[in-house]
């Protein structure tokens, strides 16, 4: 499910839709991975959607000894993720500014991508931020450990695994105050509400500059992480069958 297809009326999100009407009239029971995303389920379809939060592997998605360097948003380049604010924000940080690394799919919307990319170009101190696709899993668990922060202000999202994946590598979020994702991050992640760069960059300054407020964040965001396993998730589903 995305909440997406529920919040922006198009012809294509209206046969989503439909599918799900469709497909739940057949299913013995419904399953959202957050609150905010079965409520839109239950409202759409008519039937109560139980929640039933995703797992993540801790035997992969793990933190090493020391934390890294620089800034991390893993989000495929759809408008919604709005990298356009991560770099508002970036800008406003103090200079030299850390290494800026943004990981998704440009196939999912090359002309965001595209528009990405020209701004990009504009800016100052430019070669310092990069953006890559196509990661394998190592090197993806790699980028989370050996950075110091993770941004997300996206618009949109039911539950987000980038968000539990960078919590079990120790690595800190800044990300958007949704319903969803603060019952995703719990007390593990930073919240901020608004488009405002000034704020958003305040907050990656404090974690990227303060030792002791970085070290609490660490480890609040790998207590978070605890809450998500396959074995919950797997069980989840069983106490529903």
């Amino acid at each position: 499910f995305n909440p997406v297809m529920y919040e922006r009326h198009t012809a294509a999100n209206a046969l989503r839709r439909w599918a799900v009407r469709r497909t739940s009239r057949r299913a013995n029971y419904l399953a959202a991975p957050s609150r905010s995303m079965a409520e839109l389920v239950s409202a759409s379809t008519g039937r109560e959607c139980s929640v039933v939060h995703l797992g993540i592997d801790h035997s992969v998605f793990s933190p090493t000894a020391d934390p890294g360097e620089g800034i991390l948003c893993v989000a495929d380049f759809y408008t919604h993720k709005r990298h356009d604010l991560i770099l508002d924000a970036w800008c406003r940080l103090d200079s030299p500014r850390p290494r800026l690394r943004l990981i998704g799919n440009p196939r999912v919307d090359p002309r965001a991508h595209a528009h990405l990319l020209a701004r990009i170009e504009t800016l100052p101190e430019a070669a310092s931020i990069v953006l890559e696709n196509d990661l394998s899993l190592r090197r993806l668990v790699e980028a989370y450990q050996h950075a110091r922060v993770f941004v997300l202000p996206s618009e949109h999202e039911s539950f987000c695994m980038p968000l539990v994946e960078s919590m079990a590598c120790g690595l800190p979020p800044v990300v958007r105050d949704l319903a969803s994702l603060r019952e995703t991050g719990g007390d593990g992640a930073t919240y901020i509400a608004g488009d405002d760069p000034g704020r958003w960059a305040a907050a990656l300054q404090t974690l990227i500059e303060d030792d002791i407020e970085h070290q609490r964040a660490r480890e609040s965001a790998l207590r978070s992480a605890s809450r998500f396993s396959w074995e919950a998730f797997a069980a989840g589903l069983v106490a529903q069958l």
